[in-house]
């Protein structure tokens, strides 16, 4: 298999990275509010205060990938290339909106279905089956299950973040003969680079180990000229605790320096232990048996059903269905009814201990307060790094100008 790669709008992984925003209405306008905003004490901004800022911040952000790709575009129609590959020259879009600090709900959430579908639908698993698929309500429950995406999931798969490469037209690009391909690829970032694109997975491994770690090659061609013009020459930075190292070029968020984003978990786990250890002890008395959770703090239910409904507790590629869940009860009926029946007493005990336990309460508060922990913490850097979008696109607008 060979890997479509793509350095644009690389932005650190994370949940910011489907949710690269458009600024609240009237922010950052005003010189007055914006000197307010720097000149209160670090760690003290609300969710609004920092929503603002992350919101403003991603709007530069896109801004500021719009116009690099104008002056990679610009580079390459200088030297007589019109047509160009937009999985390379990738379009940032508008973006949504960020409404939440927290990245999604808290793990917790996933073990407490609605309890109206719980009583009624049980998880869902059963619909996963072939028996599930027949059943007569099996279009209903798909058809509310489809209604109940978050509209955040649906704007990101409109926006083209859904993992689907077929939201954007390259045809004109694949359209070219191979030749034409290659010389755009040099043009666009060096004989490396163009070597680089047809790299299976294997060859891809053994070129990143054979350069040091690194994730992309050396800027050359109109890359090169786009990143020198608008923050220097490139430099190799390595990340020793990763092994990986990357060129420097755009200024990177602070979300994701350091360990602080990957502190929230067990933060938020550590706030909610009582609560869990309640959850358990609940469906230990409901006879419910003995579960697990796992390292994000939930428990693999998923597995459990697929063991129950197809009576194998090893998928085809060797892993345990059974670890971390309890064994059946003895009198498990045999039919597919009587299993679905089960399902749905599970689940409903499921929201019931939640409930009792506090689990279903505390978990979103807790993961909502870490999260807004975090973000105060790296206020000051959150500033800087908006300070610098401001500068680099102010910068590119000289060289687009130019």
């Amino acid at each position: 298999m060979t890997r479509l790669r793509s350095t644009q709008w690389t932005r650190a992984a994370g949940a910011l990275a489907l949710a690269s925003a458009l600024a609240l209405a009237g922010c950052g306008d005003s010189p007055e509010g914006e000197e307010a905003e720097k000149n209160r004490p670090p760690g003290e901004g609300t969710q609004t205060d920092l929503l603002a800022l992350l919101n403003e911040s991603d709007r530069l952000l896109s801004e500021l990938v719009t116009a690099e790709n104008r002056i990679l575009e610009q580079c390459l129609e200088d030297e007589g290339f019109t047509v160009h590959d937009k999985f390379t020259i990738l379009d940032s879009g508008a973006g949504l909106e960020l409404e939440s600090l927290a990245s999604g709900d808290a793990p917790a959430m996933d073990l407490f279905p609605d309890p109206d579908m719980a009583a009624k639908w049980g998880f869902g698993e059963w619909a996963n089956t072939d028996e599930g698929m027949a059943a007569p309500d099996y279009d209903e429950y798909m058809d509310l299950r489809h209604a109940d995406r978050s509209d955040s999931e649906t704007d990101a798969a409109e926006l083209g973040f859904d993992g689907e490469q077929g939201s954007i037209d390259n045809s004109a690009f694949e359209a070219l003969s191979e030749d034409d391909k290659l010389a755009w690829y040099v043009a666009y970032g060096g004989t490396g680079f163009a070597a680089w694109q047809g790299l299976t997975d294997e060859e891809w491994e053994d070129w990143r180990e054979e350069s040091g770690g690194a994730t992309t090659p050396k800027p050359d061609g109109c890359l090169l000229e786009m990143t020198e013009g608008l923050y220097g020459e490139p430099e190799l930075v390595v990340d020793e605790e990763e092994g990986t190292a990357a060129w420097s070029g755009r200024p990177d968020s602070p979300e994701f320096a350091g360990s602080g984003w990957e502190d929230i978990l067990p933060t938020y786990r550590e706030r909610i232990a009582a609560e869990e250890s309640a959850f358990l002890d609940c469906l230990i008395d409901r006879d419910r048996g003995a579960w697990e959770y796992d390292e994000f703090g939930t428990v693999y239910y998923t597995g459990y059903f697929i063991g129950v409904y197809t009576g194998q507790w090893e998928s085809t590629d060797g892993s345990s269905y059974s670890e971390g869940v309890p064994t059946p009860p003895s009198d498990l009926p045999a039919d597919f009814e009587g299993l679905r029946r089960h399902e749905t007493e599970v689940a409903v005990d499921f929201v019931e201990c939640g409930a009792e336990s506090g689990l279903s309460e505390a978990a979103p508060a807790a993961w909502e307060a870490v999260h807004l922990e975090f973000y105060q913490s790296i206020e000051p850097e959150l500033f800087t790094w908006q300070d610098e979008l401001k500068a680099a696109l102010d910068k590119s607008q000289e060289l687009i100008g130019a």
